[in-house]
């Protein structure tokens, strides 16, 4: 059963959304990081489809769309989980690969930092000001009421 938002708690939508949003911004982290320090191979390949395809799930951040520049500028063709094509939006073009590879570092840190900012702040909510914001974004079985 879906719970509502309520004063003392966000309902579940919102919830599973957070969560899933979070979870996928952690293994853009991990999975890009990965593939950029491995030697080219299948696995890299595969290692950038899943970075390339989850960073299509969460297109509204902006940082998908660096990468989908960078991998357009490098003539590098794409599909989304390998079945979806994504045209190009540019020809190939080595300056405009490193000019997107900047941005899209610069929009990682950003990202970072306010992922960073964000959890300091929910924990700065709970810790020292000791209201329930932190609690009431909790997954409900964390809860106390």
């Amino acid at each position: 059963m879906l719970k509502p938002n309520t004063a003392s708690s966000w309902g579940t939508t919102a919830k599973l959304f957070h969560w899933l949003i979070a979870l996928l911004i952690f293994a853009q982290f991990g999975l890009g990081w990965w593939a950029t320090l491995i030697k080219l191979s299948p696995l890299k390949i595969n290692l950038f489809v899943w970075h390339k395809s989850i960073g299509m799930l969460i297109l509204v951040l902006g940082l998908p769309l660096s990468g989908w520049l960078l991998n357009s500028a490098a003539g590098v063709p794409f599909r989304i989980f390998r079945t979806i094509s994504l045209p190009s939006l540019t020809e190939p073009d080595k300056h405009l690969v490193e000019m997107a590879a900047l941005v899209h570092l610069l929009l990682f840190v950003g990202l970072a930092a306010l992922l960073v900012l964000h959890i300091g702040a929910a924990l700065r909510h709970h810790f020292i000001k000791r209201n329930d914001v932190l609690r009431r974004m909790l997954p409900t079985w964390r809860n106390s009421a």
